[in-house]
């Protein structure tokens, strides 16, 4: 899977600043002193107080200490924090273990809560709550705008964009999610995996090799047999269908047809040649398929519709802006003459070779209007019916024919 710009800026970002934290630990005034610091003692104390560094209450070897309480105005910069450390702009730990709240901060290991703005780590067993996150490895939950995981996750992200660079263990929420791996649930406007065991939920979702279920608008893999959705793109096994239909209210409908072995979408835009309001007919839904042999099968179809008048749009830039103004408050008021349909199918299908098939079945159809000139396109015979002034409701058994071709 090719890797976007923003996963490459944030790997580089994480090695520069652990570039950047060797320099700081690392004083390089002179050779003995860099020695005398990395064997120099760990020191402990319960509260330290600062401003900058070493401009603490714990003095200028403040790096080689571990606190239970560390407040710094500006920066601050410990071995470690067992309990609680706050920074006003940048916090620098080798291991935390209970609450660390400031805008930026860079810790190596830290089991507890981190609360900031842009906040980075090695190894993360908790909680990151901020607006950007960057974790080698995590075990718990990534909160923010912007989440970014270099190896493994096991847990949940939550943002507006999640990624994981290598292996997920949990869910990802948010506005668009990415993952190498993941055994668990992606759920987003925009899910993207390499390799899916589990469930994405979304708008568009993308899963080269799947095993399990996708629900969206529009799902695409190599080898999903059970996609739900309008427009589903199977590289391995799928089927994608063209079909013109024709139906009891004289609804000529063009439609795509796409999924699985099993399971497809239905998406389809036409016209209704019996309407006296130039109806037009857009239409979408799920279908199965039953295969009986290698010639017949049954389709079953669940549909939402709708039949409206459309208005075209107004003339900008060719009358004045009194007529403009005119014309917009037509268009705001404008009868649409809307009906509503839904309809399930039972449609017996014949091959007639493997590109073409023929289907023909009964329809059971709901209708529903509130325009009183749409009862021409109800049927002449119900199974149920409710009119009132503002709402007119029909059940009836209907019936559809078809050709499609397969490619």
């Amino acid at each position: 899977m090719k890797k976007s710009f923003i996963i490459t800026f944030l790997v580089l970002f994480y090695n520069a600043s652990l570039l950047a934290q060797d320099s700081l630990a690392i004083r390089v005034d002179s050779i003995s002193e860099y020695q005398q610091n990395v064997q120099s003692p760990k020191y402990k104390t319960f509260f330290n107080l600062g401003l900058w560094n070493t401009i603490s209450t714990n003095g200028y070897k403040t790096k080689y200490y571990t606190n239970n309480i560390s407040l710094n105005l500006v920066y601050g910069r410990s071995e470690n924090v067992s309990g609680f450390t706050f920074s006003g702009l940048y916090n620098q730990i080798t291991k935390a273990k209970g609450v660390v709240i400031s805008p930026f901060s860079n810790i190596e290991n830290i089991s507890g809560v981190q609360i900031g703005g842009v906040q980075m780590g090695d190894c993360v067993n908790g909680v990151q709550i901020g607006g950007i996150h960057v974790a080698r490895d995590i075990k718990g939950i990534q909160i923010g705008g912007l989440n970014n995981v270099i190896w493994n996750m096991q847990g949940m992200q939550i943002g507006i964009i999640n990624l994981a660079y290598k292996n997920i263990r949990g869910a990802q929420i948010g506005f668009f999610n990415n993952s190498e791996k993941i055994k668990g649930v992606q759920i987003a406007m925009g899910n993207e995996a390499d390799t899916l065991v589990g469930v994405q939920i979304g708008g568009f979702n993308y899963a080269k090799i799947m095993k399990g279920l996708q629900i969206g608008i529009i799902n695409i893999s190599d080898n999903n047999k059970y996609p739900i959705g309008l427009v589903n793109i199977v590289k391995s096994g799928g089927d994608m269908n063209l079909a013109l239909t024709f139906d009891d209210m004289q609804n000529m409908v063009v439609s795509f047809r796409s999924g699985g072995q099993s399971l497809y979408g239905i998406v389809g835009f036409g016209y209704n040649i019996y309407s006296p309001h130039t109806h037009f007919v857009l239409e979408g839904g799920l279908g199965a398929h039953i295969q009986l042999s290698d010639k017949f099968r049954i389709d079953t179809e669940i549909i939402a519709g709708i039949l409206t008048k459309i208005r075209s749009s107004i003339r900008v830039g060719e009358q004045s802006k009194e007529e403009e103004e005119r014309e917009k408050e037509i268009l705001r008021n404008y009868d649409h003459k809307t009906l509503y349909r839904f309809v399930y199918r039972v449609l017996p299908a014949y091959n007639i070779n493997s590109n073409i098939n023929i289907f023909a079945g009964p329809t059971f159809n709901f209708l529903q209007t509130s325009k009183i000139d749409n009862l021409k396109l109800f049927s002449s015979h119900s199974l149920w019916k409710d009119y009132s002034p503002n709402s007119f409701k029909q059940l009836y058994i209907g019936w559809m024919i078809g050709v499609g071709y397969r490619f």
